[in-house]
């Protein structure tokens, strides 16, 4: 699921539902059509049961609309992963 606008977006990323302890590998993934302006981008990784709430902070930058960036190594158990992309 995306929630977006042209100044952020926030994105959860889960397995199926009722499936748990799905490893999924580090990934580049490639964000188009959410509204994004072009730009310099903050990207905090959540991990919502994880102390403090995020566990890492990276840049990203959209161009054309489209923003490309590297997801981390997680395991969807009880906890599934949220990116938030915020303007600079």
């Amino acid at each position: 699921m995306v929630l977006s606008s042209n100044r952020e977006a926030i994105i959860y990323l889960s397995s199926q539902p009722g499936i748990e302890g799905v490893r999924f590998g580090r990934e580049a993934i490639r964000l188009e059509n959410v509204g994004l302006n072009d730009g310099d981008y903050i990207v905090d990784i959540w991990k919502p049961a994880h102390p403090g709430g995020i566990v890492k902070t990276d840049s990203a930058r959209a161009v054309s609309g489209r923003l490309s960036m590297t997801l981390p190594e997680f395991v969807d158990d009880i906890d599934d992963i949220v990116v938030h992309i915020r303007i600079e």
